[in-house]
């Protein structure tokens, strides 16, 4: 029996997830909108908008890392 387009995606999706670490912020209801404008302003998703912030705030700990552009 064939698998379905679901399940496929499923599997490609998990194996993806199962490489990469998940963090959570908890902020004051609101704030979050503020971050996702500034993000935006940068041409950024919020995610690689805080992970350039942390990049570029710590090159010591990062020296592969090169802040992102924002060019989509």
């Amino acid at each position: 029996m064939a698998k379905t387009k679901y399940e496929q995606n499923k599997k490609y999706a998990q194996k993806y997830l199962n490489g990469l670490d998940s963090v959570q912020f908890r902020i004051p209801k609101g704030e979050k909108d503020v971050w996702k404008e500034a993000a935006r302003a940068h041409g950024k998703s919020l995610t690689q908008y805080l992970l350039d912030l942390v990049h570029a705030d710590n090159p010591d700990l990062f020296p592969e890392k090169e802040v992102s552009s924002g060019d989509k």
